[in-house]
């Protein structure tokens, strides 16, 4: 079974698009709702997802760590995780799949930056550049997009996974995990559609500190 996780916080304008986009390639989607003071949960359950819904905003790396679970615990052989506003395509999720089990994988991640970097705003560029560089300076290993949203996992990955991480950092930690349970992994290109709405959703100068500080203490264990 492949189980797609999607964490959404105040996505009410972009969960259903979502939800169409990802339903063909998947046998399940979990919407996480993180204590959205929106509609996302109301619009999510009418777009046929299981909604698990946090009472307060515990931020992204609780939410996923708690879609996670639920897919384990629905039996999931594969779990997808994709972002609620918009910016990832659900066709890019079986050449995710497949370049797992044609190589015997256990974690694929996408990667915004492989290919044709035109579309990407100059800002994120950088932002995304610094956050690999600090990835590989805490935890020792390189991905070219530690920030994507659109992951596949296999469930013998996720059992040996551990996220500790609350916030927006949880993006270089599942790297972090991937190395240090030794994983079967790789990165493949995978579209990705910018607009002011998903634009508006990235992490400012300051959470990017705050992202950065708490990945330190992390490596520090």
């Amino acid at each position: 079974m492949i189980v797609a996780v999607v964490p959404a916080f105040n996505e009410e304008q972009t969960i259903l698009g979502v939800l169409n986009d990802i339903g063909r390639y998947v046998d399940k989607i979990i919407v996480v709702d993180d204590g959205s003071t929106d509609e996302t949960k109301k619009i999510a359950l009418g777009g046929g997802a299981e909604v698990i819904s946090h009472q307060l905003n515990q931020d992204l790396g609780a939410t996923l760590k708690t879609g996670l679970m639920a897919a384990l615990d629905l039996g999931a052989e594969w779990v997808i995780t994709i972002d609620a506003d918009g910016q990832l395509l659900g066709e890019d999720i079986p050449k995710l799949l497949n370049h797992a089990k044609e190589h015997d994988l256990q974690a694929v991640l996408g990667s915004r930056f492989i290919n044709d970097q035109s579309q990407i705003p100059v800002f994120r560029y950088v932002a995304n550049t610094m956050g690999n560089v600090y990835t590989w300076l805490l935890f020792g290993v390189w991905a070219s997009d530690t920030q994507c949203g659109l992951r596949c996992f296999h469930r013998s990955a996720l059992e040996k996974i551990n996220l500790l991480c609350k916030g927006m950092e949880v993006s270089s930690e599942f790297v972090a995990e991937i190395a240090r349970n030794k994983l079967r992994w790789d990165e493949i290109p995978v579209k990705v559609i910018y607009t002011p709405y998903s634009l508006s959703k990235g992490q400012g100068a300051r959470r990017g500190l705050k992202t950065a500080w708490k990945l330190f203490l992390r490596r520090l264990g």
